[in-house]
């Protein structure tokens, strides 16, 4: 009767997070604005390292439109 009680306990509690996971995925509100502040950061940054008069890092200028196209498909999918 032990083990059977102690095995209903654990189901309860794995029940319990599932739900307050799923809340969690529901309530994308601050994961959004999360997302649209890097991107405003990573455009920032990314005009600051073209204005540069060391010449011009393509490569570098490609990772920050790579990250900000990342977070801006995450964006559209969280707004679906």
């Amino acid at each position: 009767m032990t083990k059977t009680m102690e095995l209903l306990a654990l189901n309860q509690r794995r029940q319990k997070e599932e739900l307050t996971n799923r809340r969690n995925l529901q309530n994308t509100g601050v994961l959004k604005e999360q997302l649209l502040n890097e991107v405003r950061e990573l455009e920032k940054q990314a005009a600051r390292l073209q204005l540069t008069e060391d010449g011009v890092n393509f490569s570098m200028i490609q990772t920050y439109r790579e990250m900000i196209h990342s977070r801006e498909k995450l964006f559209s999918e969280l707004t679906k």
